[in-house]
């Protein structure tokens, strides 16, 4: 059975799931998806893009020490020279998703492996 798009009628093939049938074609919830995002972020007047790209830039400016010690970090991971150790080493809750904390920026590689939750009581101590 054929099925077509209800905005732009091109035809659109349908994979054999128990999901339910696609009613637009890629390219129309592409375009429904972003004009929704355009007016959400008009009226509710967030632009991420601009002001946030501009406070990270300033944050990376003023810390110099905490971006190298981030880069050393996410190169250690990548070389197999550290390993996340799946489990937070203050609650002990085990989760692939872990942040590694620095306690001392000048010892970069001396991590503690947080929790997203345990993080921000670390941070919030501050």
């Amino acid at each position: 059975m054929q099925h077509y798009c209800m905005v732009c009628g091109s035809e659109i093939i349908q994979k054999k799931t128990a999901r339910r049938k696609r009613k637009t074609c890629e390219i129309c919830t592409k375009k429904k998806l972003s004009n929704y995002y355009k007016n959400w972020y008009a009226e509710n007047g967030r632009n991420r893009s601009g002001s946030y790209s501009t406070q990270v830039m300033e944050w990376k400016r003023k810390n110099p020490e905490k971006v190298a010690a981030h880069k050393i970090v996410a190169g250690a991971l990548k070389g197999g020279i550290i390993k996340n150790p799946g489990e937070c080493s203050v609650c002990g809750k085990k989760t692939t998703y872990l942040d590694a904390h620095h306690d001392d920026y000048d010892n970069p590689l001396k991590i503690r492996w947080l929790c997203i939750s345990c993080h921000r009581q670390e941070h919030s101590k501050h």
